[in-house]
């Protein structure tokens, strides 16, 4: 009881724009979530944005657009935090591409892989979004990755 009360009012706490997002995105996780389990991968990755290998490269953004970040990051955080499934750095990545994709702010989405070697998993993946050189979802260890595929937003001229 204890744990839904913090999370109702951690909910409370939200704007009313944010408690939309929330609801909006928490069902759309649910079906990416669906969708990742069921269906190859290819199909989905248009979610992402235009598919180009391991190229590096950032966004360049408005200064009206940069106040939308933070809360698209907190606003993914609370879905994965609060979802029955698992929404992990994938499923983020996806809902924010699409909070960009609304926003039309363009973005950068790297998809990495990481060699364990003390493991029992042989690869280890990993996702994380960009916009301008800000990454907002996905930060935490990104850089021991090694980018194989990234996404661009259409909204950025290639």
């Amino acid at each position: 009881m204890f744990s839904i009360k913090n999370k109702f009012s951690t909910f409370c706490t939200l704007s009313s724009r944010q408690k939309c997002w929330f609801l909006i995105l928490l069902l759309y996780s649910g079906l990416l979530r669906f969708c990742l389990l069921f269906l190859p991968f290819h199909l989905l990755s248009s979610i992402l944005g235009k598919q180009f290998s391991n190229l590096q490269c950032c966004s360049v953004i408005k200064d009206n657009q940069l106040h939308y970040l933070p809360e698209i990051g907190q606003i993914t955080r609370l879905v994965e935090r609060y979802s029955p499934w698992e929404s992990k750095c994938l499923i983020q990545a996806m809902l924010a591409a699409s909070l960009y994709r609304y926003y039309q702010i363009p973005y950068v989405i790297y998809l990495g892989v990481l060699k364990q070697n003390d493991s029992k998993e042989l690869l280890k993946a990993h996702a994380w979004s960009l916009v301008g050189d800000k990454i907002i979802t996905g930060a935490k260890g990104h850089k021991k990755f090694t980018i194989i595929n990234t996404y661009i937003s259409p909204l950025i001229n290639h």
